[in-house]
């Protein structure tokens, strides 16, 4: 039996600041956030999801809570830790900032290969993109040895490309050029006896 799990990316943000986000909390959604999700949520409607998994963040509840609201209405959400966002010294500086001379290094090696990235920096230490890989990689089994045979799961951009891109066989880079994963985009991995098969938009 084939197993279909959805990941999708939370919608727009109310961001106005450009704040890079990572794991802080009040970040909800814009209203057009909302508007959009709204819309995904009847394009969702047909596929019998038998389960909705959502990180905790603000985000990212309030994406599966309308997406639940609209379409699923039986289903219950469910909040897990193992999906929350990759956090970095970035969290909470704005895009500007991000873009300094004084950050450029670290832009860098973020912008050619983000698992060379280094762990501590000024002797903090941050999750690494092998750690996050592995973190996401523990969830999905977790998941395949469930029962439900059609589910969805509502996180963050890197936590997403960096599982999709390890299961396809590509480079975090490569899978992203082509796709880059934006606010409320679908991908769902299809599983036949817990074995990776393909990757689609939507279950048909």
């Amino acid at each position: 039996m084939n197993k279909y799990i959805t990941f999708i990316r939370h919608a727009q943000v109310e961001n106005p600041q450009q704040i890079i986000y990572g794991a802080l909390p009040c970040f909800g959604l814009s209203k057009e956030g909302r508007e959009n999700t709204k819309k995904k949520a009847v394009e969702l409607a047909g596929i019998p999801y038998q389960k909705i998994i959502a990180s905790p963040l603000e985000r990212t509840k309030e994406t599966a809570g309308i997406i639940q609201r609209e379409s699923f209405p039986n289903l219950e959400i469910t909040f897990n830790e193992s999906i929350i966002e990759w956090v970095y010294i970035t969290q909470g500086m704005s895009r500007q900032e991000w873009n300094s001379p004084q950050l450029a290094s670290y832009k860098r090696v973020y912008d050619r290969n983000p698992y060379e990235l280094p762990e501590e920096i000024n002797g903090t230490k941050y999750e690494s993109f092998t750690q996050l890989e592995k973190r996401m990689k523990e969830f999905l089994r977790q998941l395949l040895a469930e029962s439900e045979s059609y589910v969805l799961v509502v996180s963050h951009g890197d936590p997403i490309l960096v599982l999709l891109s390890s299961l396809t066989g590509q480079t975090y880079q490569e899978f992203k050029s082509t796709n880059p994963v934006d606010f409320l985009s679908t991908n769902t991995l299809v599983f036949e006896n817990q074995k990776f098969v393909k990757l689609i938009n939507l279950p048909q």
